[in-house]
């Protein structure tokens, strides 16, 4: 009867790990909390934004997706850092329809995260049983790491790649389990789809090459320890099936023009490398004794490494390359070390990452005594467990040094850690009901963070209803137990970085994206660069890509803020084509960015002292950042300075948000500048007389005032009484400005003065009367 009922059972295992999984990845990374109207929602994933833009573009045309955009570092354009395969399964997923593009696009990594907690129950189903698949699926389902890169709204790679990396270790798994290698029909479907993943995984990521080569190490060590001619036909054919599914991407690739040999971008290197591959085992495919196969695999071993010496010791140009494109990433580093991606989960920045344990479990902490348990004991380290045993510790030093790895982590880790609770506990005493209990505590105790995560993020889910229910029991029973209890230990709302702020910043780039467009770009802070270019519909300069796409476009928008001459600043919007520039309330915390983008010394336009806020110098105040931040007004060194005269501002935010007393203790969440030529403006009055321009506009919201301001300039007029002017804005209506006066003072009183749209946009030269 139990017997019966097992297949059963391990389908309800597998259910119940989809299931919880799915609801852990619930919480939103949106900007709203309701996901039914794709109307109102916007994802907040900057490079799955992107990601929307590239699906959208190559819907436009024919064949495999662009592999340049004129939209990136405008107005030059760039090579797209990813490879074209992630857009082309989008397309698969994603319907046609435009309009919901960036809600199902928002959907993606939630089906591929949850699609990976299941193919880890399924490896540790092989490994050691139901009991293991289930803590396995559990202990995928609620790592931190793995939602993160999964969660509702997040619309990246990542977590396809890590999919596509558990699908390649369970059908190695498989291989070694079920008879992979017994049969020619299994073997070569194993070996072609699981190689054909590897060629996906690729051809989405080309990082993923750091996922893939334990796996070809693992080949590597099938060959030398089985004598065997399936096993020399499984290698062959997993490497050809990955060439063959990557080739096309490969030929596309831009980056071979002047890297050949790269080998963080495809290029002539990656089907070099998979050739290898395909090579390497065929010898042994004829008849021959077990030494003799040891020593050839030996013998290719040291030939290669001795061509790989020689290559490199004497610049044989494929060395030069492959150093070339290492060389080309630490220059790139140089300016993405601040990327949250990129941050370490250890060392003195660890922190900003929530912490090592918090990422990827504190279970982490059975990963010594697993492989200790690994090395002594032959009945743990079995052949269907090695592919997780070699796949784990690079993915772990790779986690350890950048955050991004963590989710492919994530998979490996919880088989293992499955697998030697599930180990310890058969060598132990204890009975079934108690190793339930063992197991359970274990789960909370170890995914903690994601657990919380979770509870804390699933308002409108079965995870935000089940942190209801345990507010309610745990609110009857802590007088019980003598507790200190908080109603709101779990708060059931969401997570999301969705607020007020967030949303208006979105609104901003849709204000834009409403009006005539131009062939020219919008300039910001390079966190909103693929915001610019899928919601505002318009060409960025610099972007989450950073100096990948070119060191000037990561570079010029800081130049343009910390500059301290309106020339300098004009020169950089001349030579980027810009139309508009955004500023938002984050502005001053990008001080320190900015000042290392270009050179200069932080210390000189902030301090921070212990106990109080960030202090912000004089020096700061004199930048165009602080003008375009003060709604144009300028401090100069003797006093108030003349506003910028090209810039108008065209929008303002109606949502306010909390700043530091320095720059008014509230201000608008963001603002819109458009850049014009500006109107020539002159005239004539009493020579070497001062001359004041003012132009005072207002902002109206729902009917009434939400701020007013004004423009002005301070002249003086020449030896002839001649004076000049540049005016940015026009009578009546600039954008969403409405000017109500325009007037010039000098001596002898104000006068007033008009300008039309036409003479701000075209500079054209206005003579007072």
């Amino acid at each position: 009867m139990l017997r019966n009922l097992a297949p059963l059972s391990t389908v309800a295992i597998l259910l119940l790990v989809a299931f919880l999984s799915f609801e852990a990845r619930s919480t939103t990374w949106a900007t709203n909390d309701s996901y039914q109207d794709s109307n109102t929602w916007h994802s907040l994933d900057s490079d799955g934004l992107y990601h929307m833009r590239r699906l959208s573009e190559y819907r436009k045309a024919d064949g495999l997706p662009s592999a340049r955009d004129t939209f990136l570092n405008y107005p030059d354009g760039a090579i797209i850092p990813w490879p074209p395969y992630y857009t082309v399964v989008a397309d698969v997923f994603v319907d046609e329809d435009d309009s919901t593009l960036e809600m199902q696009m928002g959907r993606l990594p939630w089906l591929f995260s949850a699609l990976t907690s299941v193919l880890v129950a399924l490896a540790a189903l092989m490994i050691a049983g139901r009991g293991a698949a289930l803590l396995a699926g559990l202990l995928h389902a609620l790592s931190y790491a793995s939602i993160h890169y999964g969660g509702r709204g997040v619309a990246d790679h990542h977590a396809l790649v890590s999919m596509l990396n558990c699908f390649i270790l369970v059908a190695f798994t498989f291989a070694s389990k079920l008879g992979g290698f017994s049969s020619l029909r299994a073997c070569m479907l194993l070996s072609l789809t699981a190689g054909a993943a590897a060629g996906l995984m690729l051809g989405v990521w080309v990082g993923a090459l750091m996922y893939l080569v334990p796996i070809q190490l693992l080949c590597l060590w099938w060959l030398y320890n089985y004598f065997s001619r399936q096993v020399a036909l499984f290698v062959s054919l997993f490497h050809l099936s990955a060439l063959a599914v990557l080739m096309p991407a490969i030929l596309q690739s831009p980056w071979i023009a002047d890297y050949p040999w790269m080998v963080i971008n495809l290029s002539n290197f990656h089907w070099l490398w998979l050739s290898l591959g395909i090579v390497l085992p065929i010898p042994i495919w004829w008849p021959g004794s077990q030494v003799a196969t040891r020593k050839y695999i030996r013998l290719a071993v040291a030939c290669g490494a001795a061509v790989t010496a020689i290559i490199f010791s004497f610049d044989i140009p494929p060395a030069s390359h492959i150093l070339e494109g290492f060389a080309w990433v630490s220059r790139a580093d140089a300016f993405m070390a601040g990327i949250a991606e990129s941050a370490p989960l250890i060392g003195d920045t660890g922190g900003q990452s929530t912490g090592l344990l918090e990422w990827i479990g504190w279970t982490a902490l059975m990963l010594p005594f697993a492989y200790w348990w690994a090395c002594r004991d032959r009945e743990f380290a079995t052949p269907v467990l090695l592919p997780w045993l070699i796949a784990l510790p690079p993915l772990l030093l790779q986690a350890l040094a950048q955050r991004r790895f963590a989710d492919a982590l994530s998979a490996p880790m919880a088989v293992i850690v499955a697998v030697s609770c599930v180990w310890l506990l058969s060598k132990t005493k204890i009975k079934p009901p108690s190793q339930i209990v063992f197991a359970t505590v274990f789960l909370l105790f170890g995914q903690f963070a994601g657990i919380t995560y979770s509870l804390n993020g699933g308002g409108s889910t079965t995870m935000g209803r089940w942190a209801e229910n345990l507010n309610q029991l745990l609110e009857v029973l802590a007088p019980r137990v003598s507790v200190n209890y908080s109603p709101d230990y779990f708060t059931v709302k969401s997570i999301s970085p969705y607020n007020e702020v967030a949303g208006a910043e979105h609104d901003l780039f849709e204000w834009i994206a409403e009006q005539e467009p131009q062939p020219r770009s919008v300039l910001a802070a390079w966190d909103f660069g693929h915001t610019i270019e899928w919601v505002a519909k318009r060409p960025s300069i610099a972007t989450n890509f950073g100096s990948y796409i070119g060191r000037d476009s990561f570079v010029d928008p800081a130049k343009f803020f910390m500059a301290n001459s309106h020339q300098d600043a004009e020169d950089i919007l001349l030579k980027r084509k810009v139309q508009y520039v955004v500023v938002t309330s984050q502005l001053p915390d990008l001080i320190a960015s900015h000042a290392q983008r270009v050179g200069a010394d932080v210390k000189e336009y902030r301090t921070i002292i212990a106990g109080k806020e960030l202090q912000l110098s004089a020096k700061w105040f004199q930048t165009i950042a602080a003008q375009v931040f003060n709604f144009g007004d300028a401090d100069g060194v003797d006093g108030p300075a003349s506003s910028i005269p090209y810039l108008r501002l065209v929008y303002v935010s109606p949502v306010l948000t909390v700043v530091g007393e320095q720059l008014g203790s509230k201000t608008s969440v963001g603002r819109i500048w458009e850049y014009v030529p500006g109107a020539d403006v002159r005239g004539v009055t009493q020579s070497n007389s001062a001359i004041d321009v003012v132009v005072e506009f207002k902002f109206m919201h729902d009917g009434k005032k939400l701020v007013a301001n004004q423009w002005s300039a301070h002249v003086r007029s020449d030896a002839n009484g001649v004076f000049k002017v540049r005016v940015p804005y026009c009578s009546g209506s600039n954008g969403e400005a409405m000017v109500t006066k325009m007037t010039w003072g000098d001596s002898q009183g104000v006068h007033v003065f008009e300008l039309s749209e036409a003479q701000v946009i075209h500079g054209e030269t206005v003579r007072l009367k």
